[in-house]
């Protein structure tokens, strides 16, 4: 289990308190920046539509490009709250399933356990430990999506089966 935590960049004592419904402090945190990153481009969106309704071109182009970066910005806020809630109030969910990825042959692939999705970026990839068709739980922050942990479920593994047995 511990290979499995390193690789996918967690703790032990991380996924003790996920599998409690409780979030550490280091993954707390993580919550915060990600949610402050979501509020960094919600930011940059609003300003590029401030732009272009103050010095773009007058005419069509400029109406279809304020309306444009005016959905975007309001997209970003939902998304910025729905991240921030999720962080503020360190609501810990998680989802039982087999381990699948999306987007198998672009940069950035997708893990999905059950109905949970999250992304992989093209520097660290997906962790070599995780076996598509295996069944995982996933623990994550609800509201916010943001991955805490996981753990395999089944025979030979140091999670609990559901019903308690192992």
């Amino acid at each position: 289990m511990e290979h499995i935590a390193r690789s996918c960049g967690f703790t032990l004592e991380d996924l003790a308190l996920n599998r409690a419904g409780k979030v550490s402090p280091h993954q707390l945190s993580n919550g915060y920046a990600e949610a402050a990153g979501i509020g960094g481009a919600f930011l940059v969106t609003l300003g590029v539509a401030m732009v272009v309704a103050f010095f773009g071109k007058a005419g069509y182009g400029r109406a279809i490009g304020v309306v444009v970066c005016a959905v975007a910005a309001i997209t970003g806020a939902a998304i910025f709250w729905k991240a921030m809630v999720g962080a503020c109030k360190h609501k810990v969910a998680s989802v039982e399933g087999s381990f699948e990825l999306t987007r198998p042959g672009s940069n950035m692939r997708s893990g999905v356990v059950g109905t949970y999705q999250w992304s992989f970026s093209s520097e660290t990839g997906v962790p070599a430990v995780l076996v598509r068709g295996a069944r995982y739980r996933v623990f994550y922050l609800a509201g916010s999506n943001h991955f805490l942990s996981i753990e395999p479920l089944g025979p030979g593994s140091d999670a609990p089966l559901p019903g308690g047995s192992r």
